[in-house]
């Protein structure tokens, strides 16, 4: 089943009469439920206005956006769209600051909050919690304070009061641009977790291609359009249009393309580095 579906969406912001700026430009992809997939660009690629689109928060200028086959525009006639609400119980949100989403001084009312205000019952709300902080791995923290946890801590207790929603998809908008390495590891860990024993649908929106490796599949944006839909494996041997997109390869993957443009023909598809020194030594001892 299709979980997101933008069918050639365009948006515009509009800072004055003179100043028209183009953020999307006809744009148009399928997520099927279920899904692991990156969305990552330059600065200024329209990264973000799509996070807010996909849950209603903006509306497109033309085309549409479905949920699970609701348009998260109203219907003709309508001021409002009278299944806003679906759409938002359906997709949650994880910001770059997860102090911005934290309403509470305790860590188990923070995450019972959402659900409270979602009218579920008392203790269903109990049982969400629980259920919640055991899937993120955080459950020895639930009466702790949320100002002495790590970065990653504290992004993983963000995802906790969302999942506490039961959202069936998940969208992380540079979700682990303020994180330290370790900090972003624990985090996405997580969601791929969250993706593979839970089935839930995610969305990760970043700017850094090393987090690209997590996701099936990645798109990318630039300059507002559609560049690129497939495999991390596809668009990392591609180098040219990664670079023409104001991104920059992972380590490694620029490491095989730096051999490349010296003459050590490196064709595969390389992950990591033991994988990479295994190939070098292969190369040497053809020599």
């Amino acid at each position: 089943m299709v979980a997101i579906s933008f069918k050639n969406v365009s948006f515009t912001y509009d800072s004055d009469e003179d100043n028209v700026v183009l953020a999307l430009s006809n744009i148009s992809f399928d997520i099927h439920e279920g899904e692991f997939v990156t969305l990552c660009g330059g600065n200024g690629s329209g990264k973000s206005t799509l996070s807010k689109l996909t849950n209603g928060l903006l509306l497109p200028d033309s085309g549409s956006v479905e949920i699970f086959g609701i348009k998260t525009t109203p219907d003709e006639g309508d001021k409002k769209n009278k299944r806003i609400y679906d759409i938002r119980s359906t997709v949650g949100l994880i910001f770059q600051n997860p102090d911005n989403q934290m309403v509470a001084s305790i860590i188990e009312d923070d995450i019972a909050f959402g659900p409270e205000n979602l009218g579920v019952p008392r203790d269903e709300i109990e049982q969400r919690v629980t259920w919640a902080l055991k899937t993120v791995g955080m459950e020895e923290y639930r009466k702790h304070t949320p100002t002495k946890l790590s970065g990653g801590q504290k992004q993983r207790i963000a995802i906790a009061g969302v999942l506490a929603m039961k959202p069936k998809v998940l969208i992380l908008d540079e979700s682990t641009a303020m994180l330290d390495p370790e900090g972003r590891e624990e985090v996405l860990e997580t969601v791929k977790r969250l993706n593979e024993e839970e089935g839930i649908t995610i969305l990760h929106i970043t700017h850094n291609m090393d987090d690209c490796v997590y996701g099936d599949r990645i798109l990318v944006l630039k300059q507002g359009k559609l560049a690129f839909d497939g495999t991390p494996q596809e668009l990392f041997l591609n180098a040219d249009l990664v670079r023409t997109c104001d991104l920059e390869l992972p380590p490694i993957q620029n490491a095989v393309y730096l051999l490349n443009q010296n003459g050590i023909k490196i064709d595969d598809y390389i992950q990591d580095e033991k994988e990479l020194a295994r190939k070098l030594w292969q190369l040497k001892q053809k020599i």
